[in-house]
């Protein structure tokens, strides 16, 4: 299973795609040469609407052994997924901090808190940065990259 494919899974669970994503996700994977009756049925479905696509795309994941993860595990893995492309260097961390939020945005943040909004994931410090409006946006990216990279340390790299 391509990295890709494994998030292209845990946004579907996230429900943060839509039909047309799921339309060009089988068009792409036909286009590189990948053929499977449930990408032709995606393609070739009269009408697209997720009642229609999202089965054939649920036998695509387990024709190619691709685990659908549960709801919760989605919500990490798509949080690792976007803590990884800031901390790999990219130019707006703030900017990426809010696809995030959008591709985890029916998951509760205020749910079994603690403290502070997002804190049931651990990013809640970099939720509090990214709704900062008192620092310069390079504070903000700066230290929204330096919350991922804590996140990384005692979330995924110690475990």
């Amino acid at each position: 299973m391509s990295d890709s494919d494994k998030i292209f899974a845990a946004r579907y669970v996230a429900q943060s795609i839509s039909t047309g994503d799921i339309v060009r996700f089988a068009e792409d994977r036909l286009n590189e040469g990948m053929f499977s009756d449930h990408y032709l049925a995606i393609v070739d479905e009269e009408i697209k609407v997720w009642e229609t696509v999202s089965p054939h795309l649920v036998a695509v994941f387990e024709e190619n052994k691709i685990r659908i993860p549960t709801f919760n595990e989605a919500i990490w893995v798509l949080i690792e997924y976007h803590v990884r492309i800031i901390t790999d260097g990219c130019l707006s961390p703030r900017k990426q901090f809010g696809l995030l939020l959008k591709d985890i945005d029916r998951f509760d943040l205020q749910k079994d808190i603690t403290e502070y909004v997002g804190d049931n994931v651990g990013i809640s410090r970099m939720y509090g940065w990214f709704y900062d409006d008192d620092s310069g946006i390079g504070k903000v990216d700066n230290e929204i990259y330096n919350e991922c990279q804590n996140w990384l340390m005692e979330y995924v790299d110690n475990h």
